[in-house]
């Protein structure tokens, strides 16, 4: 994806670095992270959206000229 190609960038890097440090997943976080995403599976996403999509509640939208 575009994760590893935007780590190519030494400023892409550094950045990801730091702001792993300040959050706390230490810089390793770099190299864990796809791994983490390509553990997703199919379930996973449809358990979170069932918990967060409410698909049974309707939505009214009225678009007019502004």
């Amino acid at each position: 994806g575009t994760y590893e190609l935007e780590l190519q960038r030494f400023a892409a890097l550094a950045n990801s670095y730091s702001l792993n440090e300040l959050y706390g997943l230490g810089v390793e976080e770099v190299e864990r992270y796809p791994k983490k995403i390509i553990e997703v599976t199919r379930e996973d996403v449809l358990r979170i959206a069932k918990k967060y999509f409410i698909l049974d509640a309707p939505v009214l939208s009225i678009i007019r000229p502004a």
